[in-house]
């Protein structure tokens, strides 16, 4: 009966951190996926160059990312402000075991065209 208890006790450990474990790896790789997105909304604003004789304002695209804390997802979009129904945004949906919130003005993080600075 004594081992059994001591077998309990030592499984009811193990599972706690082997969730600890997978919890901290979702974390890893979500964040990575996030400053992935991060990197290519910029890299996407600066791309825009402008083809030789025009003037810069008319070309690129401002790019940003959406930090969507009520679907729990982080989204790319091309525009100064997030719209849900447009249908090139990128979405990056949160791991069921993660959440994200924002301190971020508006949950909006715009890169400006050309320069890539937010």
């Amino acid at each position: 009966m004594v081992s059994i208890g001591i077998f309990a006790i030592v499984l009811a450990g193990s599972w706690a951190a082997y969730l600890n474990y997978q919890r901290s790896n979702n974390l890893d790789s979500y964040s990575g996926q996030v400053l992935s997105l991060i990197y290519q909304a910029q890299n996407q604003a600066m791309s825009r160059m402008c083809d030789q004789g025009c003037d810069i304002s008319e070309n690129g695209q401002n790019y940003g990312i959406y930090f969507d804390t009520v679907n729990q997802k982080v989204v790319l979009h091309s525009s100064i402000v997030y719209s849900p129904t447009d249908p090139y945004n990128i979405d990056l949906n949160v791991p069921d075991n993660l959440s994200i919130s924002s301190n971020i003005p508006d949950a909006n993080l715009v890169f400006e065209k050309v320069s890539g600075e937010v």
